[in-house]
């Protein structure tokens, strides 16, 4: 498998599900072959992906992410989960698009962190975070997160944000 969210041909005469774009494609599904099939351990075949996501407390969270050091190209695709609600009740919630806010900032700290601030209503926090979670969410080569050396797009999710992180 290989990420190709951020590889959108809207205009294609074949429909926007099959891009035009085939190299890309390609070129990251034979860096997973290499990977993978023949076991060389240093080619890197994937994006960045959240080791931890915390609620810092004051409507921020601090994403760690593991593998790559990340590049930071666009701030308008991470969207919070505002609820009171933290049971299971809350995960059936968050399936609909209802209480579904996009993020304020987002400003990369570190090499491979990032920190978003956002602002649900009242003092309600944020329990779940998702990244690229749209149809057609970016433009070509134009998301968010990619890592720093292999140029690899995150892959989208949708994640519960920890409230006892220790940063």
């Amino acid at each position: 498998m290989a990420v190709s969210v951020d590889l959108p041909d809207p205009t294609s005469p074949f429909r926007p599900i099959h891009p035009r774009h085939k190299q890309d494609i390609a070129h990251r599904l034979y860096l997973g072959a290499r990977a993978l099939a023949y076991s060389e351990t240093e080619t890197i075949y994937r994006g960045p992906f959240p080791k931890e996501i915390c609620d810092t407390s004051g409507h921020q969270i601090k994403v760690k992410y593991q593998f790559d050091n990340i590049k930071l190209l666009s701030e308008d695709i991470f969207e919070v989960y505002c609820s009171e609600n933290t049971s299971s009740e809350e995960e059936e919630e968050a399936d609909s698009e209802d209480g579904w806010i996009r993020v304020n900032q987002v400003i990369k700290t570190d090499s491979t962190s990032l920190m978003l601030t956002y602002q649900c209503p009242g003092n309600i926090l944020a329990t779940s975070l998702r990244y690229i979670w749209k149809d057609n969410p970016c433009e070509f080569k134009k998301c968010a997160v990619y890592g720093e050396k292999s140029d690899l797009p995150g892959p989208p999710f949708k994640l519960k944000v920890n409230s006892s992180c220790i940063l």
